[in-house]
């Protein structure tokens, strides 16, 4: 007895055709990928999904409503170095150095920043 098998597309491992869901859309009845695949997919799109949500916090609802307000101020220019090309990275930041203003950072200053202050409580240690 010889059990069909189909290669699947992502994982390019040759499987039987029980591992592959039925689709009425394809000439041979089943999926192009593996359901194993199909799963992992499906797994690796929602944390994705679920990254982007997490990532759309206060902060940058701040952000957005404040940024033109900043840079304005600001004179478009990183208040750490004075870069004037933020691109799409660019920060606020609550310094308490400059009367806990909230000024506009690029984020190259933003990692310096948490690098030192990582040293510091190391020192503390």
């Amino acid at each position: 007895m010889k059990t069909e098998t189909k290669k699947c597309k992502t994982c390019e491992n040759e499987l039987p055709l029980n591992l592959f869901w039925r689709s009425k859309m394809t000439p041979d009845g089943k999926w192009a990928n593996c359901s194993r695949c199909v799963k992992r997919n499906i797994r690796k799109q929602k944390w994705e999904d679920n990254e982007r949500f997490l990532r759309v916090t206060l902060r940058d609802k701040l952000e957005r409503r404040r940024r033109g307000q900043l840079m304005g101020k600001q004179n478009c220019v990183c208040a750490i170095c004075g870069a004037d090309d933020f691109g799409s990275k660019y920060e606020f930041c609550f310094d308490r150095s400059d009367k806990g203003e909230l000024r506009l950072i690029c984020h190259k200053c933003r990692n310096l920043r948490a690098a030192q202050k990582r040293m510091s409580n190391k020192n503390r240690a």
